[in-house]
Parts: structure tokens; sequence; C-alpha cells
């Protein structure tokens, strides 16, 4: 969110003219201010220390504070399903603020346990969040492990491309090129390979293929490429869930016209056709495929119905048995691209889910449990005790960690 558009948020609520998901987008703004480099254009200055606050801006957060005390008094009196979970790892002032401007959205955690033997033992047998790792498998000269914080160039052998570590993942580089940003310059492709990066539970990793295209895999996902895109089309297909940056394919001298190269990304059961836009695309196995976009325009296509729409930003098209499209809740699906697990009303079912793959963890859950609904923000750098401290938090039932293993009990 730039500072144009959180002061005009601002405006808005001074007006009482906010939508329940403009408000929605301040809540995730302030809960993020401390750790989100992005969140910097905020005119939230001098981060950790107390924030003087004169005039109007005082009377603005005071009449934001007795709206929120007056709908807590309201929730309090009329009991919700649907639970809150959160836990930010920041400064005390900063903690203040927040509590003062959005404190429904704040839950102060004093601790669950049963003494400090269950505490030590709970630290003891930890589990860290998912490491930036993965697996690069050739078509025929077999696979390399790919991690985090190396650097140089990958050995293998292939005619079209090398591959370079940076701090960032690896980087597709197209031959003969001094640099890697002249690549869209480059003439007919040379013979290219087939390539394929996936992660297990428990890793994410990027990767920018040899257009410029940067995609994102979130655990348990994979991405199938061809190491040199042809001049016809740029194709991948992928699994899990990926979040995509595009680039824009310029034009070419030795194509009519200026045409475009379309980038296309397929998956089990749908096909989306783009050119040049970021979205991110869940394909897990067993669950509904979504497509959700942030900006920019694309075309999703069901394989087995046949049946399209165009996709503007902040929509998402969910397919099932049809295909539908929503608005609002892309904040949500990308959440995890910025370091969170965001869920709005989500079932304990879903959320051990995402624990699951992120954490490498397996999770035992009593059927008349798992539809019980949460809605909340927890960073994805915490380890697993946090987010079982958060889940415990809600008074629910009790989650206990052994060996790998997330019991959860009433």
């Amino acid at each position: 969110m730039t500072q144009k558009e959180f002061d005009k948020l601002l405006e808005r609520y001074s007006h009482s003219a906010c939508t329940a998901e403009e408000i929605d987008r301040l809540e995730i703004c302030f809960l993020r201010l401390t750790d989100r480099e992005e969140c910097k254009e905020i005119p939230i200055e001098n981060q950790g220390k107390e924030i003087p606050m004169h005039g109007e801006e005082a009377e603005l957060l005071a009449r934001v504070y007795a709206h929120i005390r007056n709908k807590m008094n309201s929730d309090n009196a009329k009991p919700t399903k649907v639970y809150n979970i959160h836990k930010r790892w920041i400064s005390w002032a900063a903690v203040i603020f927040l509590l003062m401007a959005f404190s429904f959205w704040i839950w102060k955690f004093n601790g669950i346990g049963n003494g400090q033997e269950n505490q030590e033992q709970m630290v003891q047998q930890d589990v860290p969040a998912a490491q930036t790792k993965a697996l690069l498998s050739f078509s025929k000269t077999g696979s390399k492990e790919l991690q985090d914080k190396k650097e140089g160039w990958i050995a293998f052998e292939d005619q079209a491309i090398q591959i370079r570590y940076t701090a960032n993942g690896v980087v597709y580089i197209p031959k003969k090129l001094p640099h890697y940003q002249d690549r869209q310059t480059a003439g007919p492709s040379k013979k290219s390979s087939i390539h394929r990066i996936s992660t297990s539970n428990a890793q994410q990793y990027r990767v920018e293929l040899s257009d410029g295209s940067i995609a994102y895999l979130n655990a348990g996902s994979s991405i199938r490429f061809p190491s040199l895109f042809e001049e016809q089309e740029r194709k991948v297909q992928v699994s899990g869930e990926v979040f995509f940056e595009v680039a824009s394919s310029p034009s070419r001298a030795s194509k009519p016209q200026g045409k475009k190269v379309p980038f296309i990304v397929e998956t089990e059961h749908q096909k989306v056709e783009v050119l040049g836009t970021s979205f991110n695309i869940r394909a897990y196995a067993g669950e509904m495929e979504t497509t959700s976009l942030a900006s920019g325009k694309l075309l999703v296509r069901s394989k087995q119905t046949a049946g399209q729409a165009i996709l503007h930003p902040g929509e998402t098209a969910y397919l099932s048995e049809q295909l539908h499209i929503r608005s609002g809740k892309t904040d949500e699906a990308i959440a995890w691209r910025h370091g969170d697990f965001q869920f709005q009303d989500h079932s304990l079912g879903h959320i051990l889910k995402e624990i699951e793959r992120w954490y490498d963890v397996k999770a035992s859950c009593p059927a008349e449990l798992e539809n019980l609904r949460f809605s909340g923000i927890i960073s994805r750098k915490q380890p697993l005790s946090a987010i079982i401290d958060m889940l415990n938090s809600t008074g629910q039932f009790q989650i206990n960690l052994s060996e790998r293993r997330l019991l959860v009990r009433k």
C-alpha cells in the first residue's frame, strides 16, 4: 500500500466512508507495519518508538478507538463462532499503538501450558519455519539440490542457457548474452531442454525464468518449464501453489507487427493466459483450484468444461465443477508471498493442512473440531510453537507437538 493510498483510506475512514474491505486493508497494513519492507511507505516513522499524535490525528484515533470499543462490547454481548488468532512479534510501543487503533484484531497472549516442564519440552522439540530449498530436475542429466545463500553457476550441459545462483534463488540466463537483462534481444532460440523445480513440505523457492518472469514456489509445489522459451509462446506447468510476476514480452523485429508472446500457465484442471501481470495460482491435489489476480489481466480457462473468464485485479477464479469469479480476498491469497498466514473465516481443518505443508508435520484432529472457524494473521517466519500458542490461546482446544505430530484435543 502506497502512502497516497494509505492517506486516502484514513481520509475515507474519518468521514465514515470506508467499506468493510477497505477497513480490512487498513488493519492488515497496521499489523505488518513493523516487519514489512513495503509498509515503510506508510506515514509511520521511527518504528519501535512512541508515535506522537496531536490535533486532528489524535481526534481521529480516539474516534477509531471508541468505535472499536463499542464493537468489542457488542461482540462480547453476542458471541460469534469465528475466532480471531493473532500474535505479532513487534516492539511494545508499536503494540500499544496497534491496540489503540485496531485492538479487535490483536490478541494479548499470556501463555498456555502446564508449567515450566512442559514449556521446556516444547522448546526442545520445536519445528522451525520452512527453508529456502528445492530440487532441480533436468530432462536427461539427473537432478541437483538448490539451497539458500549459494553463489556462482550451476554446472550442467545445455545448448541454450546457463543457470546462476543469486541471493534470491536461481536465474536462467540465455548463453552468449553479456547481461541477462538483454536476454529478450537474442536471436532465434537454440535447442532448450525441459526443467522441473519442486519444493517438498517445509521448503520454498524463487526462480527467474529465461524471459525475466519470476515464479515463487510455496511448500509442496512444482513448476515445469523449458530452459529457454520459444518465440511463439511461453508455457509452464505447475502444481501446488505458485505466485508469478510475469514479464511483458517486448516486440521483436522478427515477428510481424510487433506481436507479443503469451505466457501460459497450466495446471491439472485449468489454463491461464497472461501478457504481463502478477497473480497467484493454487492447485494442490484434492483441493479446489484457485487463481487470484494482483495486477494486470488474466484469461482463465477450464480444461474440463471449456468455460472461461477474464480476471481483473482483486478477483479470484474458483474452479470446481464450474468456473466461478469472486471479488475480494486476493490479499489473503497472496499473503504467503509476504511471509504471513492469513485466514478469513477458515476451518481448523484447512489451517492444519497449511501448517502440515509449511512445517512438514502431520496433524491429527477430531472430526467435531475440524469445522471450527478462525480469522487472523500469523507470521510464517515463526517456529511451529508460536503457531501452536496462537491456536491454543483461543481456548477452544489444546494442541500438543510430539515427534513432528500435532495432536488436537478438546
